[in-house]
């Protein structure tokens, strides 16, 4: 039981020390970098967390941790990109322009 909890400590001491998150890439279908788009990351226990914009390149970060549902990415010129889980949400994202 002692070698299960020091496993389980360490795997959580290494996922705080690694800042383990997982970041995403969101871009035009030209190629171009989409800043201010809108994430909105949901998981199983139906907590919208976090909810944020894409910065000037086009890249958002998130905690990386099981029980992804739901991404949404939205832009108000283009159409609004769904990830259904579970499952690791796609890094390279590619929004259609409306």
């Amino acid at each position: 039981m002692k070698t299960r909890i020091k496993a389980l400590g360490s795997a959580i001491f290494c996922m705080m020390i690694c800042g383990c998150a997982h970041d995403i890439r969101v871009r035009d279908e030209a190629g171009k970098p989409v800043a201010h788009a809108s994430v909105a990351v949901v998981r199983y226990s139906l907590a919208a967390d976090p909810v944020g914009e894409t910065d000037a390149k086009g890249k958002f970060s998130f905690p990386s941790t099981p029980g992804l549902e739901l991404l949404d990415v939205s832009h108000r010129d283009f159409e609004t990109f769904h990830f259904t889980g579970p499952g690791d949400a796609p890094k390279n994202i590619v929004l259609k322009r409306k």
